[in-house]
Order: C-alpha cells, then structure tokens, then sequence
C-alpha cells in the first residue's frame, strides 16, 4: 500500500478505524469473527496495512448485523478456501473479498506538478507501452486529480 501523504488516494480515515475497533470489540468472541479478528490484531491492529482484513470483518459484520450467520474461510474448490461463506433465503453464498489498491504501475505513471503557488496537480499518465506487459498501462487514458492551493 502506498505510503499516505496528501496526494494518496487510499488510506484509513479516523472514522473507519473508529468504527473497525467497535466491530473488532464487538466480535472478538464471536466463533465466526475470532480468527479474523485475531489474524488483524497479530499483525498490528487497526493500521492500513490491514485493510484487507478489516475488509473481510466489515462484510462479515454487516452480514451478521442481517440476523445471517457468515462462516469465515469457507471451503472452496479443492483445497482452497474462501473468505466467507453463508446461507440466506434457502441459498448458499460463498464470498472472496478482493480490496483493488494502488499497484506499482500506477504509482510509476503517477507525476505531480507544483505551481509554486500551493497549487498542485497529481497526473497518472497510462498508457500500454511499458515493455514489461504486468506493468502495462492503459492506452491513451490519463487520470487527473487537482488539488488546490490556498487562496489568500
């Protein structure tokens, strides 16, 4: 996960880890959420590197909070498993949380340009030249986020 500064586009707010220790306290007995809770508090408790974790947790919570009873790392296919699985309406739902974050590539296509007068523009230039092809980007797109300086 990339190191938070002002221009980081994913990070844990204040509000979510607040709302994660709830969940975390909340759920710490709880035979479905213990394992998931425990894993997140070894590695560190509320901290970003987490959010994949907390992720997990905040579905599960919110499935739970349903009346539904989730089951964490569910069997998948062979010998896989899957990070919840449960059972609503006569049906069975096995579900694989996925957390998209910022890769390598994007940050590598990411340049930022300072007006010098507190003006600031974050660029991410894609496109699908690069020579390694895990590290293509996408062709002719470019993806702008300004952030503007103080007026005095």
């Amino acid at each position: 996960m990339a190191k938070r500064d002002e221009f980081t586009f994913d990070f844990l707010t204040g509000d979510e880890g607040d709302f994660m220790e709830t969940v975390m306290k909340e759920h710490e007995a709880v035979p479905w959420a213990k394992p998931l809770v425990d894993d997140i508090n070894a590695n560190g408790g509320l901290k970003e590197e987490n959010k994949a974790k907390l992720f997990e947790l905040r579905f599960g919570h919110s499935v739970h909070k349903a009346g539904i009873q989730p089951r964490y790392e569910t069997a998948g296919e062979g010998e896989s498993t899957l990070d919840l699985g449960f059972t609503c309406g006569g049906r069975d739902f096995l579900v694989e949380m996925m957390r998209l974050e910022e890769t390598k590539a994007v940050r590598d296509a990411t340049s930022t340009k300072d007006f010098g007068d507190g003006a600031v523009l974050v660029s991410r230039n894609l496109s699908t030249t690069n020579e390694d092809p895990k590290q293509s980007r996408m062709r002719d797109g470019q993806i702008l986020r300004f952030f503007p300086g103080k007026k005095d």
